[in-house]
């Protein structure tokens, strides 16, 4: 029983697809889904994935991801991306809670059971 390929390199991906932002020299900027995120890139899955080339700027902002990409393989709607560098991007502020919304035990009336 063989092991499998991310078993090997010791690399533990994300399956999950993300909305990324794909910026490159042929192409202007795009949205496109991006799946099995790893350490050493992804896959773009895109409709014209066989337009892009060159070096790739990604951000991935539910993964906090920017990066470098160069195009390792290409099929007709996904692409291999290998990333050059990588930056974590940071949190953005959080909303402003509504204080209408905030229910606290103390703050809901009492509840007494008659007998």
């Amino acid at each position: 029983m063989g092991k499998k390929p991310d078993e090997i390199r010791n690399v533990r991906r994300l399956k999950t697809n993300m909305a990324a932002w794909v910026t490159g020299p042929s192409t202007p900027g795009f949205a496109a889904q991006v799946a099995d995120i790893s350490i050493n890139g992804c896959r773009l899955v895109w409709r014209e994935a066989k337009r892009i080339s060159g070096v790739l700027s990604v951000e991935i902002p539910d993964a906090r991801l920017s990066a470098q990409c160069e195009v390792a393989w290409q099929r007709s709607h996904s692409a291999g991306l290998r990333f050059l560098s990588r930056t974590v991007l940071e949190p953005g502020p959080d909303p402003e809670p509504d204080p209408e919304a905030r229910i606290t035990p103390t703050s809901r009336p009492a509840i007494v059971a008659k007998t």
